[in-house]
């Protein structure tokens, strides 16, 4: 607590970051989750930094990758487990966290990298093919803008949601009358959202 001007006492604010840059690691409902047939189980991994480039405004990068873990049950009772790399990409975006004058005044922690922000977002992804071994082919592009927030816990947790939509290239494929696969890429507007739990250096 401190005296203001007035002589009114008001909740003084968390402190804020000193730091422009922010690298962290995480995990959860984010790219490269995936569950059920054919895949498994699949768990992303994802390591990022983020760069404070003017107040409340930043820019960020971060790579994914998704692990698939498989358990094959052959018809002679036998049991094949692997894991391998399902997917993997990139994100490229900027930020505007806001209302951090309000946080302040309700003794929030501010700084910055905590708040709600909204974001522009470019993102790329690779998959990998169900024979193993195989290269990873491209997936496709997408555009998003976000809204989402960030949070620190503890000297090094972070807890971070998001939703939005974009526009992303995707692939389509089927079948013709003589049995061949054609694909093409179709522009769709497609929902972003994703729910990530991690720690930061």
């Amino acid at each position: 607590m401190h005296a203001s001007a007035a002589g009114q006492t008001v909740p003084t604010a968390a402190a804020d970051s000193s730091s422009h840059v922010l690298f962290k690691g995480s995990t959860g409902l984010t790219r490269g989750f995936a569950v059920g047939e054919p895949t498994g189980l699949t768990l992303p991994l994802v390591v990022g930094v983020e760069c404070q480039v003017a107040p409340h405004w930043t820019v960020y990068a971060n790579g994914f990758s998704g692990v698939r873990l498989k358990v094959n049950l052959q018809n002679q009772g036998s049991i094949t487990k692997y894991m391998n790399l399902y997917n993997a990409g990139a994100d490229f975006g900027v930020r505007r966290y806001y209302n951090q004058t309000k946080r302040r005044q309700r003794g929030l922690a501010t700084g910055a990298f905590v708040g709600n922000y909204l974001a522009l977002q470019s993102t790329s992804s690779w998959w990998n093919p169900r024979t193993i071994g195989r290269r990873l082919r491209y997936d496709f592009t997408a555009v998003a803008v976000l809204w989402g927030l960030q949070r620190r816990f503890g000297n090094h947790g972070l807890v971070e949601a998001y939703a939005g939509l974009g526009l992303s290239n995707d692939i389509q494929a089927h079948y013709t009358d003589t049995g061949y696969e054609l694909q093409r890429r179709l522009t769709r507007v497609k929902p972003e959202a994703g729910i990530k739990l991690g720690f930061v250096l």
